[in-house]
């Protein structure tokens, strides 16, 4: 077993969970950061958030198992600028 084949492993494990559950692992991920971790549940597209430099930053993680298309950053865009 190479290292590779368990790194695709998890990640497949992981796209493959439930909205909810993959929710909670992108609130842990910015926690993990050092980020104030979003809302639990419908968090507007925000995981977590903080400053760094003086600045405030937003995190989201994308645990989706297709590619991320241009209309999916503008909407993760216009999520962004809304908050």
């Amino acid at each position: 077993m190479t290292d590779q084949w368990v790194t695709r492993k998890l990640i497949e494990a992981i796209i493959s969970l439930d909205p909810s559950t993959k929710g909670e692992l992108g609130r842990r991920a910015a926690a993990h950061l050092g980020l104030k971790p979003g809302p639990s549940g419908k968090d507007g597209g925000i995981d977590g958030v903080g400053f760094y430099q003086g600045c405030k930053i937003y995190f989201q993680s994308k645990l989706e198992s297709q590619s991320l298309d241009a209309d999916y950053a503008d909407n993760l865009y216009a999520k962004l600028v809304r908050h």
